[in-house]
């Protein structure tokens, strides 16, 4: 799947907007780090431990990166080591770098 239309697949978190995408998610990830500076938590940026896991279940859904979706819709498993390296190429994709 090319790399711009993996940015826009849907997440679905409560707490994001219903038509948010795994791009809004990355823009609002950067803009709250350089607003928050110091303060900014890694660990809890949007209130939540396991933030990541609100980008890895869209991959796993859209069969972008190997992994499981349970019969409730939850994200049972996921290779993570893959995810990141997809992740990490996406940044890049969406920065110019």
């Amino acid at each position: 799947m090319e790399p711009q239309k993996i940015l826009d697949l849907k997440l679905e978190n409560d707490g994001f907007d219903a038509h948010a995408t795994i791009r809004d998610y990355f823009k609002l990830l950067l803009l709250t780090l350089w607003r928050e500076e110091e303060s900014f938590s890694g660990e809890c940026p949007f209130g939540d431990s396991d933030w990541q896991y609100d980008i890895y279940k869209p991959l796993v859904k859209a069969e972008v990166v190997p992994g499981e979706i349970d019969e409730d819709g939850y994200l049972e498993t996921v290779d993570i080591s893959e995810a990141d390296k997809l992740i990490y190429k996406l940044i890049e994709c969406c920065t110019g770098a």
